[in-house]
Formats: structure tokens, C-alpha cells, sequence
């Protein structure tokens, strides 16, 4: 099988740091070109500039995924400065913590506007030459809290949800019309110490991992071209169990491990998005 980063260039957003600056750091070392995208100017230069130093060949690009507009105007910068985008790794995300009612319209609105509005843009922007060449790879970064949502991060969950849901339809889309070698993956990694989710107290079994092991896990499904990616995978059953769960038990059981509340700890009310 070949590999899907050699020889190719790969696009992140929310590249600057944790997950997404992980996986860039892996797509480079197995040669592909890394254009990373962040809303950060100081933390996307020192992204590219450590890639750099290591013989990678990176650029970056300020750009925030919520500009629908300029979401095409960052493909035409992209494809003048390296060409066309093999792969598009839809990273960047946000959270606002708190009850949703008790949440601002202006948090919820944003929540929604990075996590699953700045996908859409960008996949509408990058897919279209993926189409007329017949190949690419779309990596959708979702969460497990999009298949089995929690209390605190309602909108959150939602929007990655919502990800899941549009990954999965545009997959069925592209088929049916007859477009095999595009692909799409939605990731659904578990909580990553990347400071996005701050304080929040999980049970032992939910522990926060490493962004690196995250970023390790999406490539290896990147590499598969796997239909969806769940890390860590005490998780892999989880969306069956939530599902098949009946109410009243999987109530019991979030309650008794203190899932219900995790979010009542956390202390990053509003993160960028190249925190994720």
C-alpha cells in the first residue's frame, strides 16, 4: 500500500501546536510537503520554522477557517505557493465550557462557526480539485464526544457530531457519483493533553493521552484510509455501548464515574484553534 503523505502535500489546520503540529511533524517525516494553517501568526512561524530545521519542506499560512471567503482565497495562496492539496487534515476546533442554557448565543455561535462551518468551508474550498484529479484524502477531526456526547460541552458535542454526520454523507455522495479515489476519514480521538480541555477531572479510563500518541493514531487511519478513527481504543466500543445502553444505565454509569461533571473543572473557557 502506498503511503499517503510521501511525495504529497498535506494541508492542517489548526497546525501551529498540539494534535495538528504532531501529525504535521509525521507527514514531513515521511516526506510530505506540510502547509499548516493556523489563526496564530507567532505560534504558526515557530511551527514552520522547527519544521524546517528539521529538513521538512513547510509552509504557513494565517488564515481562520470561519472566513468562508477567504477560505478560497487561502486554496488559490496554497495552490500558488505548492500546488494542489493531496490531503486536507480539517483539525481546528474550540470549546466553550458550560450548561447551554445557561452559555452565551455568542460562545454557542462560535463553537459552531470554527467546528463544523470552517469544515464545510474548507472542504468546499480543497475538494473540488481533489474531484477533477481523481484522488485525495480528507481527514475530518471530530471527537468521541461527537458519538457519545456529554454533559458541559453540549454544543461542543453537537458540532462534532454534525462533522461525523457531514464526513459520512459526503463519502456516500462521492461515491454514488462515482469518485472512489477521494477519501474521507473522521477521527474521533478521546481527551488529548493539549490544553483545549484544561482541568476537566475525568475517571482513570477517560485519562487525557498525549497529543502525540493522538497524532500518532490518526496517521496510522490516514495511512489505512480508515472510514473512522477512534483513539484511545478503550474507546472503540463506546459508541455501541452508548447506543444499545438504555437510558436510565447509561445515566447511572456516566453519573458514577463523574463524566456527568467533568466539564465543571475546566479552566480553558475559550481556546484557539490550534489548541486541539
Amino acid at each position: 500500500m502506498s503511503h499517503p503523505a510521501s511525495d504529497r502535500t498535506v494541508l492542517i489546520t489548526g497546525g501551529g501546536r498540539g494534535i495538528g503540529f504532531e501529525l504535521a511533524k509525521l507527514c514531513a517525516a515521511d516526506g510530505a510537503t506540510v502547509v499548516l494553517v493556523d489563526v496564530s501568526e507567532a505560534t504558526l512561524n515557530g511551527a514552520v520554522e522547527e519544521l524546517r530545521k528539521r529538513g521538512a519542506r513547510a509552509e504557513g499560512f494565517v488564515h481562520d477557517v470561519t472566513d468562508r471567503d477567504g477560505c478560497y482565497a487561502l486554496r488559490r495562496r496554497v495552490e500558488d505557493a505548492v500546488g494542489d492539496v493531496d490531503v486536507l487534515v480539517n483539525n481546528a476546533g474550540i470549546v466553550h465550557k458550560g450548561d447551554f442554557l445557561a452559555g452565551e448565543d455568542s460562545a454557542w455561535a462560535h463553537t459552531v462557526d470554527v467546528n463544523l462551518n470552517g469544515v464545510m468551508w474548507m472542504m468546499h474550498a480543497f475538494m473540488p480539485s481533489m474531484v477533477k484529479r481523481g484522488r485525495g484524502h480528507v481527514v475530518n477531526v471530530a471527537s468521541i464526544l461527537g458519538l457519545a456526547p456529554a454533559g458541559g460541552a453540549a454544543v461542543y458535542c453537537a458540532t462534532k457530531h454534525a462533522v461525523i454526520a457531514l464526513t459520512e454523507a459526503v463519502r456516500f455522495e462521492l461515491l454514488e457519483r462515482g469518485y472512489p479515489g477521494v477519501h474521507l476519514t473522521a477521527a474521533c480521538p478521546g481527551f488529548t493533553d493539549t490544553g483545549m480541555f484544561r482541568g476537566v477531572r475525568t475517571p482513570p479510563m477517560f485519562r487525557a493521552v498525549a497529543p502525540r500518541d493522538t497524532a500518532k493514531a490518526i496517521y496510522r487511519g490516514m495511512r489505512r484510509r480508515s472510514r473512522v478513527i477512534r483513539y484511545p481504543y478503550r474507546f472503540y466500543f463506546l459508541p455501541q455501548f452508548y447506543a444499545l445502553c438504555p437510558h436510565p444505565l447509561w445515566r447511572a454509569a456516566t453519573r458514577l464515574l463523574g463524566v456527568h461533571r467533568a466539564m465543571d473543572s475546566h479552566t480553558a473557557n475559550r481556546l484557539t484553534a490550534s489548541d486541539e
